[in-house]
């Protein structure tokens, strides 16, 4: 019963539970056992998120990125998605991938947004393999030898060692 669980999950929260905090972050964001508030889903996605929790900012960028309770900052989706990713979440590299491809809070880089599909997907994102592939008709293939390169050297970065 997702209510049964919702609440749990806030009982574990208002504890201090960082997995419980983005737990009910993203429920009231998808209005998963409880009324959907974009307002109240960006508060424990922040807390989560600052706490250092990867899935919490990969959601609060998506927030971000799509003014979901909060102003639309792209800029801002790019330094949370940045985070996520460097910590080896999987949703946030292919998201970051997307950024570089699209300039979604930073210039494009062809490289870049190569360098994260490969990683993405070498950690199982299967959607990453598309993006790879519609951007291999967009890169040169000097920009994917490089991106190969950077995926091969790539190791992920604790929260407190991210520059």
């Amino acid at each position: 019963d997702e209510a049964m669980a919702f609440k749990f999950y806030l009982k574990a929260a208002e504890a201090g539970n960082l997995a419980a905090a983005t737990n009910v972050g993203t429920d009231f964001g998808l209005g998963e056992g409880v009324e959907k508030d974009n307002q109240k889903s960006f508060k424990w996605l922040t807390i989560a998120a600052n706490r250092g929790d990867e899935i919490a900012q990969n959601n609060l960028a998506h927030m971000y990125l799509h003014g979901l309770g909060v102003e639309l900052s792209e800029g801002t989706a790019f330094y949370w998605y940045r985070r996520s990713a460097h910590q080896g979440y999987v949703h946030g590299q292919g998201a970051l991938a997307w950024c570089y491809r699209f300039g979604h809070g930073v210039e494009p880089d062809m490289v870049l947004a190569y360098k994260w599909d490969i990683i993405s997907f070498r950690a199982g994102n299967w959607w990453s393999l598309v993006s790879m592939i519609i951007n291999w008709f967009y890169s040169t293939s000097e920009q994917r030898s490089e991106a190969t390169r950077l995926a091969d050297a790539w190791t992920p970065v604790l929260e407190d060692k991210l520059p």
